[in-house]
């Protein structure tokens, strides 16, 4: 042991006599370092479990001193950090000591639609646009749904010759809208302007 504490302990690591030590502590599955304590040691006894007489090396920011092979190291640490998988772009909080993980980035993807190159993102524009068509169709659909569902009864009452004068006023403003809503060429998203229904235009 190169310490200056070595001489209290024989060969087999056992003390020569009773003595004050200070010993270093590590994790017992990560050997990362835990503390320092004073330990009174009795002749023929070794040191606790877990622990060496062998100071722990400071490091910078971003790693951790590891007992490992009857000797310490530095390791990153990158502990509570914000990483990207490479193949989903999923988010994971790292939570073990070591390098980054395979296959992850600390890079954030901007889209969904994005793919590693090996050094950056790539947004693949064609898939992006494909879905942004897609969800304007459904929000299309969505919107002459429930405008055809608010003017059903008036529609009714003018078949019947029995609407009045304000709900045939309303039911004109609604049919205007639901043009404008099948003008729509959803293929020209996110340059979409969406009309609003009647009850708000009117505010």
């Amino acid at each position: 042991m190169n310490n200056k504490q070595e001489f209290s302990f024989d060969e087999n690591e056992l003390s020569t006599k009773d003595v004050f030590l200070e010993v270093y502590n590590y994790d017992a599955v990560t050997g990362e370092f835990k503390n320092i304590s004073k330990e009174y040691i009795l002749k023929g006894v070794g040191i606790p479990a877990f622990s060496t007489i062998k100071p722990n090396l400071s490091g910078k920011a971003g790693t951790t001193c590891v007992y490992e092979n009857d000797e310490w190291k530095l390791v990153d640490d990158h502990r509570g950090e914000t990483v990207y998988d490479t193949e989903t772009g999923n988010e994971r909080i790292i939570k073990t000591i070591g390098p980054y993980p395979k296959d992850t980035t600390t890079l954030k993807p901007k889209t969904k639609y994005d793919s590693w190159d090996g050094s950056t993102w790539i947004t693949d524009s064609r898939v992006q646009h494909e879905a942004e068509v897609g969800f304007a169709e459904k929000k299309q659909n969505e919107l002459l749904v429930n405008a055809q569902n608010i003017i059903s009864i008036w529609q009714t009452e003018l078949q019947l010759g029995i609407i009045t004068d304000k709900d045939k006023a309303s039911l004109i403003d609604w049919l205007a809208y639901i043009r404008k809503l099948k003008e729509i060429k959803t293929y020209q998203v996110p340059d979409i302007t969406w009309p609003l229904p009647p009850e708000v235009s009117a505010k």
